[in-house]
């Protein structure tokens, strides 16, 4: 609600309101003013503009350039700001044409501006947003403009209506936006505002120039980051909006990035909801009040933006605010205040971030109803805009082949938002049009198409921008990022609005003053003599609502914000005309006035000749200004121009004065503590506020003593001497236990004068309990801090009163504590006071309320469980903004105790909803690796582990082999690549590296080496004849080394993860061959290769080349491309290109660069270019690439006849590249197209222009069945493609005999075709009608009629409709056999002949391929043991028949042709089924395969063909180098099908029957399913037992696995166990949690966590060398810990730990512990030294054993408690915490804890044991203590409740004896509170009421006995029971003990006393 004010009429102030005597003032010594280097520099420098004459013109002429209220370009300014990167500061000045940018008192750099035709207008420092990942290069965003490719996603990603989707996992995962890391952060900038031209210039080195079509006035930093700018109004704008009627443009802009245009402030009607901590509002407000009065507008809504008021200036905005290291800071509202001058109104603004400048809503009918704060603050991380707005170079943007315009916003954002905005398109920028903001107010200017804020809330009576042209025409490129909300509105006179331009306001006193967080504005007009003072607050529950008030007006004609008196909090700094200087804050809000500190400035070079009485004077005159104020320091500007620096910084640099004075804030009444500070400042002002940490506490001590008119104790003034300043150091506290040193100094005392205190007797009595409760309470949060105890001052003399936090934390943990509050803000509630809050929210005792709430979380009685418990405070303590691990580091040993048991449970047990930061932050970092989004490659990339450099298992080089690989780089030799190399690839090691099966396969499909072979000896030939035999020989292995990079490809593919800016290297081709034994070579003959077999093995080795590179690859990009293009499109570089968008790296390529291949119709390279653009957008119907294909593929054109001169192959490539482009998205115009093309008419009779006739319609069939991919159903449409295809397939029967048909086809090119297609439409429908179709003759009539090999493809078809029926038996292969041929085919009765018709026999070995390669494609993948035993088994059968050596008859021959065929199959189904796993037995199948063409090179099966088989199949096995399967979704299956298609090639030239490019296609179905594991400590791969969890049919069985190896099918896989004792264990759980299933995708890696105490399985495959079986261990080890003294240090085992723990850990800590504490270096060491190595030797042991490294400093702890000196300061409270360690081990661990009511049991981090003995050290002194009588008689006396000390009259009359006696009871008294703690004695009121008790009780029972003695000795046992019993009650745990009991009775005389 808008605040209408007043400024009440200036009052004439008395200065005794503000004066006080001159005894009263805080004393502050000024400093010369130092200028700053910069301005000297500008003033000095020799390059400034030369002076000349200017005419009157001249001058109006740069009057009007510069703007109306520009400052002269001669004049030199300045600006300072303070941020995060640099709290102290920066300071920036210019003039006219240089700036300079000063740091710490120098020049840090300059920038000069000379050769621009523009003067600099103005400059400031801020912030500017940028990614932090901005730098990463090796990015490919995918979202951006000018590419001929789509990256959104498809429907056939997650399949059409909640159908089965197309893609699997991992090819889903890859079709999500990869998204820039949307890391963000502040960077410290300067911009420069030129006329035209604004220059930023980034911390990190980084400028930018944008253009503003203004000319800037002023500008200032805004928060969270950018800058506000004002522009120039001139005169004549007002006038010309006054005549025309038009409003007058914005002055206020924002800019927020250097890639933006300055964005107008808009007008927001309310901010609501609080800022956050990115410093914007939950929810802005842009609705417009009626004008009857009502809430809501009555007029339509607009899209335009209302702005702020042209004629509004800005006089000040809110300086930054940030989190110093060291005093913090309080959080503060972002303020603007401007001064109207027309209408003499002064505003304050409250302004907002809004972090999405565009946010999508849905307008409703119905009233708009605010949404909850929660769901706010989650619309406000939904985007439209892309997250990485960036420029970049060419090489990351422009036009691309993935750009695309932004999809719908509901497809991205994910998030409902409000619901009154509307969308109306998108515009041309990209950004969507949205409606629905309110429309402007009359008297401002109007921009259009503001993008919505978070929560912005309209009405839905708006009319549809749709309906007005005028807005749907609107420029939609301004946007809002900035809003401002006029908070107040205040009248001023006429005269303050004449001087707005010298106005000076500040902020101070920005805290929490215990009802709102409030900030307080001071505004001083010069000329007034009055500071008008404003307080602006939150109001509100749940929609908090900006408030101000007018404070009040103090006296002021300068002011200043300071950082004075606290830490991170300004306060007001003021002048009057009369010389008086003060501080001022305002107290509570029901106070009028404000705490006021006068200051005396003291200028040691020019003092005073009059004394000072309270008003500053100086012979420079009067003080006229406050300038230059920079955190506590500032200029102090005098009448005569004369400055000088003073420094008001106030706060005490003493911790334990500071917190005090905190702690006492939050208690104290404001007037009470404001008494205190006042007089703690002027106190330690008297001493020159020495930084001495003792003196700077008695001043407090004195403050409090004379606020509350108490007795002072006597503080001197700071001692010059060395001595004294040395006995009160810390370090003096420190040696307290060195007697000599004590005796040699000399202690140091002080004396002061007493202070007088005007406060009333009963006033400091009532504040005194406070305040005294408030430092106790201080002291209880001190000893919860180990590295404040040295504050602490123990008083040995009596116990703890009142309770202390040990006993009530202990007791939380038994869970009977009492509800008693250790925080100061209760104490107000209790004594009934209002705090003051000066400090704010700055709490010393958080600490406490901390450790409660983890206390109460770990005793959650609501939770049943202890490691649900361990979860929820380990949670708390992680989440952000919570404590931190860095507590436990804090605490005590007694009380870290619980929550490292707890830290330790979800260690073993971590949580699987956790951020992988908590992990990291409770030492599991595999976790946090393995749920990183970084890949592995982290750890390959210039990584080496320390292992490698401690305990090196490679050898190191010899001098020979680095000279020699140092003259060989200088020669620039380079190593010959062969395509088989695995770059530093530890995977294949680790899996294979116990055989050398990877290097036989290496050596098998190596082309880049000669091969040898031994021919036959043929003695008889002549010498012509053997040299044609020798050509012949190179000529057949020629034509298999063309046929190796098909399985090369698959054998390397994905082996390069991160390309080198280095061409990359393509192996030769080596057709040179070697004759045994003759060892002669042989190469073959020019010509005698075709040229087209030549080029198509090049375009093979080509793509084998680019399938190394890993889809993942870094740095693959269109420039990098384009940089290997040779000068001459070649067959390899078409390969290459090929390979590339098989992997998805062909989407980076630009669209220049793709008609540069496509314009020279290179056949392979337009092949490669079509089919790669399409690969690496499958299934995205991308119209771009569309629009490519078109102009390949007559098909596509509205006249497909015409002649686009185009080969037969290149447009079957472009059918094929459809099919893959629209893959599984049921399109049913290119389907149409696709069905059309496979009976093509112009390729019915066959001729020399269709000789490829066959492979187009084979392409055009599968791109038919890749759209329509399991998506045929029963709708009539689709029942039409299927009459189609059934026409195809077996004719059209309706026809007879001499109709000619409409379209003839030729039906042996299209029922292969048809049945193929499909089988594809139909994938796993079941459909047995569609099945039916497929049938196969079962008469030789009927087979005769059809070629065999349609059979396989018909069964193949077949078995993928009827997919779920596919079973790896025999008798489901016996079930696809027709009954006849089954019969036929059965062996024949014992004895009897059987003739076999060749028809039946043919049809059964095709039917039994195709039916093994349904087997191989269902279990491809998975390894399955019944699959591959099957498969096998047929191999062997097919195998024997076809390499029989004797030569056969013709049918023979046909039959083994046919068996030839069915073994290729089986081998691919083989292959499948094993891919990636290296079986050993399918390596020696496929390598005798192999042999037998090396031993009878001229078998007449051996065609070309058969040898792509065998190196396909052969690749399979060892796919990726078994890093890599295959996949079975419905685009895998269709890909492998493609690939593997049965039709083999006669020769390296032949494509006549099949396109010789699409057998790459099973790229698309591989997946990187190698589950690996590595060790996140040295990065290597290790083995791994695992117990994999997967579904198999209705069952989920849990199978053990030793990584490296293969998961199962991903939509199969339920969850991962790590269950070892080698590795910590973990779960993944892949069906409860989608971030491990979206981890595993990303990265199949689980990082591990090795235990100290073991090896690797591969150093210790057995477990024989671990620490527990270790050699020379022995039992006393434990013990050590228990009793250090008990071992003996020459004859302890295990001496060697040392010297081998590298072999178990690389932790530092280990190492470093080891090395300083568990050795010695002198053989003839102490026996005290040995026992600490020995001691250290065994915890170390106990900590590598159990790997827990955190625990070293507390065995450390314990150590150091046992052998504490009994008169230490601390001793109490360090056996205090021991009791409290003892207790929770020995009680409350196994009880809660421990997981034993659970069933899951562990061990504790420290036994019970060990702690014990370290508690039963420190008691050892109690023994003698006991029997000492001196003890026994001030036992006595304080049990009666008497004097401790005894008298002089006791101690004697011998002065020496009575010395030594008052020193034993001295002694003795420090001993006194140590018994006392141990043994729980209760406090001697407690004895005393106690006393009486029984005292009374046994009067009263005594004459009923009669005088019985027994009756009367057992009613004295009962009343000591009772006694006891009662007195436990009233102690702290564990209870007083018996033998103290006993002891207190004797000592108080108990019996005597009861009798009487």
């Amino acid at each position: 609600m808008l605040a209408q004010l007043k400024i009440p009429p200036s009052e004439v102030h008395s200065t005794s309101d503000i004066s006080r005597p001159f005894d009263r003032h805080l004393q502050v010594t000024l400093q010369e003013d130092i200028r700053s280097p910069g301005t000297d520099y500008l003033l000095k420098s020799a390059h400034t503009v030369p002076h000349r004459e200017e005419t009157r013109l001249l001058k109006a002429v740069q009057s009007a350039l510069r703007g109306q209220d520009a400052v002269p370009p001669g004049v030199v300014q300045s600006s300072w700001l303070a941020d995060e990167d640099n709290p102290d500061g920066r300071e920036i000045v210019w003039n006219a044409k240089e700036v300079v940018l000063c740091v710490g008192g120098a020049i840090v750099k300059r920038w000069s501006f000379f050769q621009e035709k523009e003067d600099i207008q103005y400059a400031c420092l801020g912030l500017l947003e940028q990614n932090a990942l901005e730098d990463q290069r090796h990015f490919n965003p995918s979202n951006t403009q000018g590419s001929v490719a789509e990256d959104d996603e498809s429907s056939s990603t997650k399949g059409l209506n909640g159908s089965r989707p197309t893609f699997g996992p991992f090819a889903q995962l890859n079709f999500q936006r990869r998204k820039f890391p949307d890391k963000r952060k502040t960077v410290s900038a300067v911009f420069v505002f030129q006329r035209s031209v604004t220059s930023i210039y980034l911390q990190n080195g980084i400028n930018f120039t944008v253009n503003i079509p203004f000319v800037v006035r002023r500008a200032w930093p805004l928060r969270p980051h950018g800058v506000l700018v004002q522009r120039v109004l001139e005169a004549s704008e007002l006038e010309e909006a006054r005549i025309t009627g038009e409003p007058v443009l914005p002055t206020l802009f924002t800019i927020t990035s250097p890639f933006q245009e300055p964005a107008a402030v808009g007008l927001a009607t309310k901010l609501e909801g609080g800022s956050s901590k990115s410093g914007f509002p939950f929810n802005i407000r842009t609705d417009v009040p009626r004008n009857d009065g009502e809430s809501r507008s009555t007029a339509p809504m607009s899209r335009v933006l209302k702005s702020i008021p042209p004629t509004e200036m800005v006089v000040w905005a809110s300086p930054l605010s940030f989190k110093h290291a060291i005093t913090g800071t309080e959080s503060s509202q972002s303020l603007v205040v401007t001064v109207d001058p027309q209408r003499c109104k002064l505003s304050i603004w409250a302004y907002a971030y809004s972090e999405d400048s565009v946010q999508v809503a849905v307008r409703t009918a119905t009233a708009p109803v605010l949404p909850s704060l929660p769901a706010l603050a989650k619309t406000r991380t939904s985007h439209i805009v892309p997250n990485h707005s960036r420029r970049t170079s060419s090489q990351f943007e422009g036009e691309r082949l993935d750009s695309k315009p932004p999809p719908p916003p509901s497809a991205v954002s994910g998030v409902s938002s409000s619901k009154d905005v509307v969308m109306g398109g998108v515009n041309q920028d990209g950004f969507p049009v949205v409606s629905g903001l309110p429309s402007s107010f009359p008297a401002t200017a109007t921009l259009s198409s503001v993008g919505s804020v978070p929560g912005t809330v309209a009405f839905p009576e708006e009319k549809d921008p749709k309906d007005d042209p005028i807005l749907a025409a609107a420029d939609e490129r301004m946007k809002a990022t900035y809003w401002m909300e006029r908070i107040a509105e205040v009248e001023i006179p006429q005269s303050y609005a004449e001087r707005w331009r010298i106005a000076k306001v500040v902020s101070f006193d920005e805290r929490f003053d215990g009802q709102y967080c409030k900030s307080s504005l001071g505004i001083c007009f010069k000329g007034t003599n009055v500071v008008h003072i404003f307080n602006i607050f939150l109001e509100g529950t749940e929609s908090k609502e900006f408030k101000v008030a007018y404070w009040g007006q103090y006296p002021g004609v300068a002011i200043a914000s300071v950082n004075a008196t606290r830490p991170g909090i300004r306060d007001l700094m003021c002048v009057t005309e009369e010389g008086i200087v003060y501080l001022i804050h305002p107290l509570h809000p029901h106070h009028s006035q404000g705490a006021v500190y006068n200051l005396n400035l003291v200028n040691p070079t020019s003092p005073s000749t009059t004394p000072y009485e309270g008003v500053h004077k100086s012979k420079y005159g009067k003080i006229v200004d406050l300038e230059d104020d920079r955190g506590s320091l500032l200029s102090v500007v005098y009448q005569d121009g004369w400055r000088c620096r003073a420094d008001l910084n106030m706060c005490p640099t003493d911790e334990l004065t500071l917190d005090s004075l905190r702690a006492l804030s939050r208690t104290l009444m404001d007037v009470v503590f404001y008494g205190v500070h006042f007089y703690f400042l002027r106190e330690w002002s008297l001493h020159n506020r020495t930084s001495d940490p003792v003196l700077q506490f008695r001043c407090l001590q004195i403050a409090l003593y004379d606020t509350h008119n108490l007795d002072v104790i006597q503080v001197p003034p700071a001692s010059t001497s060395a001595w004294s300043r040395m006995s009160s150091s810390e370090s003096h506290a420190r040696c307290t236990r060195d007697t000599f040193v004590l005796s040699k100094l000399k202690p140091y005392h002080a004396k002061a004068p007493r202070l007088v205190t005007a406060l009333r007797q009963d006033s400091a009595l009532a504040s005194v309990a406070t305040a005294m409760h408030a430092l106790h309470l201080l002291g209880e949060a001190y000893k919860l801090q180990k590295d404040k105890h040295v504050y602490l001052n123990m008083d040995d003399r009596v116990p703890v009163v009142p309770r202390d936090i040990y006993s009530f934390l202990l007791n939380m943990l038994r869970s009977d504590a009492e509800p008693i509050s250790f925080e100061p803000g209760h104490l107000s509630l209790y004594f009934k006071t209002v705090p003051s809050f000066t400090f704010g929210t700055q709490d010393p005792t958080s600490i406490v309320h901390s450790l409660k709430r983890l206390y109460d979380l770990l005793i959650d009685p609501a939770v049943p469980t202890s490691h649900k418990r361990a979860e929820n405070a380990i949670t708390y303590l992680l989440l952000p903004g919570g404590p931190g691990m860095q507590l436990l580091d804090t605490l005590p040993l007694g009380l870290a105790a619980p929550l490292r048991e707890a830290v330790r449970t979800c260690q073993l047990a971590p949580p699987g909803h956790w951020p992988s930061e908590m992990f990291s932050q409770i030492g599991r970092k595999d976790l946090a690796a393995s749920g990183s989004q970084e890949t592995e490659a982290i750890f390959t990339e210039g990584y080496r582990p320390a292992k490698d450099f401690m305990n090196p298992s490679k050898p190191k080089l010899t001098i020979g082999k680095i000279v020699a690989e140092a003259k060989s780089a200088a020669a620039g030799e380079v190593d010959a690549t062969s395509g088989v190399e695995f770059e530093h690839d530890s995977l294949v090691a680790v899996r294979f590296g116990q055989d050398r099966r990877i290097e036989e396969v290496a050596r098998l499909l190596n082309s880049s080496i000669m091969s040898t072979i031994r021919p036959p000896d043929r003695p008889e030939q002549s010498e012509h004849e053997q040299a044609n035999q020798h050509q012949s020989h190179a000529l057949r292995v020629a034509e298999r080394t063309l046929a190796l990079s098909y399985g090369r490809g698959m054998f390397t593919f994905g082996t390069v993860r991160k390309v080198t800016r280095e061409s990359h290297s393509i192996p030769k081709i080596e057709y040179t061959i070697k004759l045994l034994p003759l060892n002669i070579t042989v190469t073959p003959e020019n010509g005698k290769i075709a040229a087209d077999a030549i080029h198509w093995g090049e375009f093979h080795n080509g793509v084998a080349a680019g399938l190394r590179i890993s889809p993942n690859a870094q740095g693959v990009e269109s420039s990098w491309i384009t940089f290997n293009k040779p000068s001459e499109l070649t067959p390899e570089h078409a390969g290459f290109l090929f390979a590339l968008g098989l992997t998805g790296h062909l989407k980076e390529l630009m669209t220049w660069h793709t008609f540069q291949y496509l314009t020279p119709k290179h056949d392979l390279t337009s092949i490669a270019v079509l089919l790669g653009l399409a690969a690496s957008n499958v299934g995205k119907a991308t119209q771009r690439i569309v629009k490519l294909l078109a102009v390949h593929t007559p098909a596509l054109l509205p006249t497909p006849n015409i002649d686009l001169n185009v080969s037969l192959l290149t447009q079957a490539s472009g059918l094929s590249a459809l099919g893959l482009l629209y893959m599984g998205t049921k399109n049913r115009r290119m389907a149409e197209v696709c069905l059309g093309e496979i009976s093509r008419r112009d390729l019915v009779q066959p001729d020399l222009s269709n000789e490829h006739r066959e492979a187009y319609t084979f392409s055009a069939a599968i791109a038919f069945g890749m759209i329509m991919l399991g998506k045929g159903s029963l709708i009539p449409a689709d029942l039409d493609l299927l009459q189609r295809l059934s026409i195809l397939l077996h004719g059209d029967v309706t026809l007879q005999t001499r109709d000619k048909p409409i379209n003839p086809f030729d039906i042996n090119l299209t029922s292969p075709a048809a049945a193929i297609a499909l089988g594809l439409m139909y994938l796993k429908t079941g459909r047995q009608d569609v099945a039916d179709l497929l049938t196969i003759p079962d008469t030789v009539l009927g087979l005769n009629r059809v070629q065999p090999s349609f059979l396989m493809i018909r069964t193949i078809a077949k078995g993928m409709i009827m997919w779920n029926q596919v079973e790896a038996t025999e008798k489901y292969i016996a079930s696809q056999i027709p009954e006849n041929i089954a019969d036929a085919m059965a062996p024949a009765e014992p004895g009897q002949a059987k003739v076999i018709e060749g028809a039946f026999e043919l049809a059964y070995y095709n039917i039994i391929a195709g039916v093994c390669f349904v087997i191989g494609l269902k279990f491809a993948g998975t390894a399955r043991k019944d699959a591959y035993a099957l498969l096998g088994a047929h191999y062997e059968v097919f195998a024997k028949h076809v390499f029989a050596v004797a030569g056969p008859i013709y049918e023979g021959r046909i039959k083994r042709a046919a068996l030839r065929e069915g073994l290729n199959q089986i081998s691919l189904a083989i292959g499948m089924v094993m891919a990636g796993t290296g079986e050993p037995l399918c390596i020696r199948r496929i390598r005798c395969a192999y042999g037998v063409f090396q031993n009878n090179m001229y078998h007449q099966n051996f065609r070309y063909g058969v040898h792509v088989v065998t190196m396909q199949s052969l690749g399979l096995i060892v796919l990726g180098g078994g890093s890599y399967c295959l996949g079975n979704s419905d685009a895998a299956i269709a890909c492998l099908v493609a690939a593997f298609f049965p039709r083999t090639h006669a020769n390296a030239s032949d494509n006549k029957c099949y396109l010789q490019a699409l057998r790459h296609l099973w790229v698309l179905a591989v997946e990187p399913r190698c589950l690996v594991a590595r060790d996140v400590d040295t990065g290597e791969i290790c083995f791994l037992p695992v117990k994999v969890t997967y579904k198999e049919d209705d069952r989920t069985p849990t199978t053990p696995f030793l990584s490296p190896t293969m998961m199962p099918d991903f939509n199969s896989l339920v969850a991962i166990r790590v269950d070892t004792p080698r590795y910590w264990p973990f779960y993944i759980d892949v069906v409860t949690y989608p971030r491990h299933r979206d981890a595993l995708l990303r990265n199949q890696t689980l990082y591990v966590k090795r235990r100290t105490a073991f090896l690797s399985y591969s150093e210790d495959p057995r477990g024989s060398r671990s620490l527990f079986v270790r050699s020379g261990s022995s039992p006393l080890e434990s013990a050590i810990l228990d009793f250090p003294q008990a071992a003996d240090p020459k004859t302890h085992p295990g001496n060697d730990l040392s010297q081998f723990i590298t072999s178990f850990s690389n932790n530092v800590i280990f190492l470093a512990f080891a090395d300083a504490l568990c050795r010695s270096e002198e053989e003839d060491a102490e026996e005290g030294e040995n026992i600490v190595h020995n001691y250290c030797h065994a915890a170390l042991l106990d900590c590598i054993m159990q790997d827990k490294p955190q625990t070293l400093q507390t065995h450390l702890e314990l150590f150091h408690a046992r052998h504490m000196y009994v008169p230490d300061p601390l001793f109490n409270l360090v056996y205090q915490d021991m009791r409290v360690a003892a207790d929770f081990y020995g009680r409350v661990f196994d009880k809660r804890f421990s997981g034993r009511a659970e069933n899951n049991s562990r061990t504790g981090l420290l036994r019970d044991t060990a702690v014990f003995g370290a508690l039963h050290s420190m008691e050892k002194p109690l023994e003698s203590l006991r029997s000492s009588q001196t003890f026994l008689k001030i036992l006595g006396r304080y049990v009666r409740h008497e004097p401790f000390r005894s008298t002089a009259q006791e101690l004697g009359t011998n002065p020496q004896q009575a010395k030594i006696d008052l020193s034993i009871e001295r002694t003795v008294e420090r001993l006194m509170s140590w018994y006392l703690l141990a043994n729980s004695v209760p406090m001697p009121e407690t004895l005393r009421v106690l006393r009486d008790c029984v005292r009374q009780k046994r009067a009263e029972v005594l004459p009923t006995l009669a005088g019985d003695e027994q009756k009367i000795a057992e009613l004295d046992i009962a009343l000591q029971a009772a006694f006891r019993s009662a007195g436990n009650k009233m102690t702290l745990p564990p209870g007083w003990a018996v033998r103290s009991f006993d002891e207190v009775i004797a000592a108080w005389e108990m019996t005597r006393s009861l009798q009487n």
